[in-house]
C-alpha cells in the first residue's frame, strides 16, 4: 500500500524521526513506509491520520479529488482509444 505519508509529513516540515516517535517505531520503518517496503499496521495508520487530523483515505491517497482524477483518465484514455480504432 503506497500512502501520501511523505507528502503530508513535509508539509508539516516534519522528518522521519518526528512520525517514528510519533508512532514508536524506528526512523528506518517510516523511510520503509514512505518507500513502499512495508506496511504500516492499521493502528500507527490510524495515529498518523489523527496526528494531522485527516482521514485514512487521504492517508492512503483514496480521497475523492484522487479518485475522480483517476476516473476522469481512465475515461479520456477509452474515449481517445475508441476514436482511434474507428478511423
Amino acid at each position: 500500500m503506497t500512502t501520501k505519508l511523505k507528502y503530508y509529513r513535509e508539509l508539516h516540515n516534519e522528518t522521519q524521526e518526528d512520525i517514528a516517535k510519533i508512532c514508536g517505531v524506528s526512523k528506518q520503518t517510516v523511510f520503509n513506509w514512505e518507500n513502499g517496503f512495508y506496511e504500516m499496521k492499521l493502528s500507527q495508520a490510524i495515529k498518523i491520520a489523527d496526528y494531522y487530523n485527516i482521514s485514512l483515505d487521504s492517508l492512503v491517497g483514496r480521497d475523492n479529488n484522487v479518485n475522480i482524477i483517476k476516473k476522469i483518465k481512465k475515461d479520456l484514455e477509452e474515449i481517445v482509444a475508441n476514436y482511434l480504432n474507428n478511423l
